[in-house]
């Protein structure tokens, strides 16, 4: 009977279906290094604005196979960034730092710094709606400034909510409360920020943790809920699809986690590990820094990470439950540290990594095309 059940064991597993082995990524086909280690990115038409850790790099895009340096901001410690989002003429870099820079980028050739917000722990990430700037902090707060009218050259702070950081559920009642009273202080490791539509999201590193406000009115934010996944680096959300992506970023959980927004609930806490409707890609390898980003229209997701040459990969989303790495593959020694930023954007099938010491490359996805 044994051998019986054993041989019909195998002829299941030989009979299941395998998933389609992803593409490998291949070589880049540009490259443009800024001798300074490059983080995060903001893609605006074919311009790419590039987070340094002694500042910020514009670079012409119209070309991927020729991206051409059009000017920096002057070299400094005092402006390195991890991330860094263009709105107007005005550039909002996140400096672990000085906070929040301020930069001019009329003239992309010649960009000047305006003005440094200096807050607790400095800035990791930045997003904005309506005006409002939101940017996290490794020391547990999220920091509100205003730069509607006027003040978009000028910022000015005018709220903190904390970011509270625990693992196990037995913490939920606790922190819940103080999130809905939002308490000004946090102990997370806040790492990423995102905008979609009227909801502002943001991820904790340390635990790991997703959080929600209901940003309708950007500058009073909502409390809407809160999500375990571990580690969490970064987040994108798909509001028309439900559904927000996280990348999770040490040891061996690391990949792409996700859970419907329709499931977040400002009394109660969510888990991966006890939530139907979420699912999980696992990364090839333990990843400890990266960056995530969604493709324009949500079929796609690339994200890349981890240690010593890094991955790299273009994820379909297409059934959010049942997401399939169509393209992967390493990304080269760029020296980036534990819970530091990669910068990832799309320009029609080509995919913008800036990565460290590796600088801008830009590699060709003819999965991306139609």
């Amino acid at each position: 009977m044994k051998r019986l059940l054993l041989v019909a064991a195998i002829l299941v597993a030989l009979c299941a279906p395998v998933a389609d082995a992803a593409v490998p990524l291949g070589a880049p086909v540009s490259q443009l290094t800024f001798g300074s280690k490059a983080h995060g990115m903001h893609l605006v038409g074919t311009r790419a604005y590039v987070a340094l850790e002694n500042g910020m790099a514009i670079v012409d895009m119209q070309n991927p196979l020729a991206p051409a340096l059009l000017g920096k901001l002057p070299a400094s410690t005092a402006l390195r960034s991890e991330a860094v989002l263009v709105n107007g003429r005005y550039a909002y870099l996140a400096s672990s730092v000085s906070g929040l820079v301020v930069a001019d980028v009329l003239n992309p050739a010649a960009p000047v710094v305006l003005t440094k917000l200096k807050v607790t722990g400095g800035l990791w990430d930045v997003a904005i709606k309506d005006g409002v700037i939101y940017g996290v902090s490794l020391y547990g707060e999220m920091y509100l400034f205003d730069a509607r009218g006027a003040l978009a050259s000028a910022p000015v702070q005018i709220k903190v909510l904390g970011l509270p950081a625990w693992g196990s559920a037995g913490g939920d009642k606790v922190n819940l409360q103080r999130l809905r009273d939002q308490v000004t202080t946090g102990n997370g490791r806040g790492t990423g920020v995102t905008v979609a539509g009227d909801w502002v999201f943001a991820v904790e590193w340390a635990y790991g943790r997703l959080y929600a406000w209901d940003a309708t009115n950007a500058a009073a934010p909502v409390f809407a809920g809160t999500h375990y996944a571990p580690y969490l680096l970064k987040a994108v959300a798909d509001v028309a699809n439900d559904t927000v992506y996280m990348l999770s970023a040490y040891s061996t959980p690391s990949g792409i986690y996700t859970v419907p927004i329709s499931k977040l609930d400002p009394l109660v806490s969510t888990r991966h590990a006890t939530c139907a409707e979420c699912s999980y890609l696992k990364s090839l390898s333990a990843v400890d820094q990266g960056g995530l980003a969604a493709v324009p229209g949500f079929r796609h997701i690339i994200w890349a990470g981890g240690k010593g040459l890094g991955e790299a990969h273009v994820v379909n989303v297409e059934t959010p439950t049942a997401m399939v790495d169509e393209v992967n593959g390493t990304l080269g020694s760029h020296g980036v540290a534990m819970a530091a930023t990669m910068g990832l954007a799309t320009l029609d099938e080509y995919v913008i990594i800036t990565a460290g010491l590796l600088g801008l490359r830009v590699y060709h996805v003819q999965e991306l095309g139609p």
